[in-house]
């Protein structure tokens, strides 16, 4: 594992790739396969800021102390929401460095993908490739997944916090001399910021021992049994 600064760290790619398996489809329910739901209380440890996208007025979004925020996505009666698509992506991310699976996204140019690692796409399924672990889980273009979240949903009113930027890292942190990316990159948490840093952003936030609900539906998925003694 490579840590470069203070902002990210870097989990190297393996030496090889893991041989692709035969993916499910959803025309039927699997016999030898595991369908159904788990319902989820996901509790925050930290902070927790996922960005609508867009800056409001403070006012705009119930937080008059300040001028401008960056506000979080909520439901019709206010209560704060982490999208399911967001969070399906960052559970990827980490189910992709389990099982040494291939990028779900490009890395930054000009830095090129190791061989092996590059996101699939969908002429490569329609010539008979089989998908990656977290392909056949997760989806690839041209290829629905095999799981879902609903949107997960708060149980406490936001707070007002401040992030710093979390840069880019560059060519020769995130490369090698040829240009080709060294690993998978995952940003720390970045929730103690001095509020007087002219550095930060002010955004709203859900406060540490907050409960998200969602629930998680997966069909076709294959239990693997492991001897961990």
């Amino acid at each position: 594992m490579n840590q470069d600064n203070d902002s990210f760290k870097l989990i190297d790619f393996p030496n090889r790739c893991r041989l692709p398996e035969p993916r499910a489809g959803h025309d039927r329910f699997g016999r030898d396969r595991v369908h159904g739901w788990l319902d989820l209380a996901l509790t925050a440890e930290t902070p927790v800021h996922v960005a609508a996208g867009f800056v409001a007025l403070g006012v705009e979004v119930g937080e008059p102390s300040v001028p401008m925020i960056r506000p979080m996505v909520h439901t019709a009666d206010g209560k704060l929401v982490i999208q399911g698509s967001s969070l399906k992506g960052c559970i990827r991310s980490i189910y992709e460095v389990i099982t040494n699976s291939r990028l779900g996204t490009m890395p930054n140019k000009p830095l090129k993908t190791p061989r092996g690692f590059e996101p699939m796409k969908g002429r490569e399924l329609l010539k008979g490739r089989e998908l990656c672990a977290a392909g056949r889980v997760f989806g690839a273009m041209s290829y629905q997944g095999l799981v879902s979240f609903t949107d997960a949903v708060c149980d406490r009113k936001a707070e007002v916090g401040y992030l710093r930027p979390m840069h880019s890292p560059d060519s020769e942190q995130y490369g090698d001399h040829n240009k080709i990316a060294r690993g998978r990159k995952f940003y720390y948490q970045t929730c103690r910021v001095a509020e007087g840093n002219k550095r930060t952003v002010t955004i709203q936030r859900a406060p540490v021992g907050s409960v998200f609900t969602t629930r998680l539906t997966f069909k076709n998925l294959v239990v693997h049994q492991r001897n961990f003694a």
